[in-house]
């Protein structure tokens, strides 16, 4: 589905007032089989949902528009007030790898309209780069075990240096930074996905 100029997966029941925002990777788009996958979960679960297309992928560009992703947390913002997403009384976020960085940024820069209602999933927690919100319910990590981009001791010191902060960790075993083998096969997606939290 099209929305202005960006590319959305919706499903919206009015008398359900919880609503799942889902981001895709920076190498796949909402189409993947990774987010397809996460897609029959909330079908199953009867949640309403909107995965967002960032517009690079649209473009056909390998990658974001710059270190502060500011025309992806634009998008973000964008349609939140265009479809009045602000309205719902919890929004569950969950991210992928540079998806989740970004939508803890626009978390961020919109703290007051996400007091009392926000949790959140990271699948692959960028160290260094992804900033846990403070007014979050609840932040849940699904790390691969062998992680380039954050290892579990890494991982593990943040969380204990944010201890006030209700952080949980799920690590799936011997999978890398996309749940892939060490054969680069997608063999633990279904583990990551198992751990999501609907």
């Amino acid at each position: 589905m099209k929305l202005n100029n960006y590319t959305i997966k919706i499903k919206a029941d009015s008398s359900n007032d919880e609503l799942f925002v889902i981001n895709h990777g920076a190498s796949e788009g909402i189409n993947s089989e990774f987010m397809n996958k996460i897609q029959v979960k909330l079908e199953k679960a009867n949640k309403n949902y909107i995965f967002i297309q960032m517009p690079y992928k649209n473009r056909g560009d390998e990658r974001s528009s710059g270190p502060e992703t500011m025309e992806e947390i634009n998008t973000v913002k964008e349609i939140f007030n265009d479809l009045e997403l602000f309205n719902y009384s919890k929004i569950s976020f969950i991210g992928k790898s540079l998806g989740g960085l970004i939508l803890t940024r626009f978390i961020s820069q919109n703290v007051e309209k996400f007091l009392g209602k926000l949790t959140f999933t990271q699948l692959g927690f960028l160290v260094g780069e992804i900033v846990v919100p403070e007014n979050i319910d609840s932040f849940h990590i699904i790390q691969g075990e062998n992680d380039k981009y954050g290892s579990l001791s890494d991982v593990k010191s943040i969380i204990e240096d944010h201890k006030a902060l209700p952080i949980k960790l799920t690590i799936i075993d011997k999978a890398d930074h996309s749940y892939r083998d060490s054969d680069k096969n997608p063999t633990f997606h279904d583990a990551a996905i198992e751990a999501i939290d609907i």
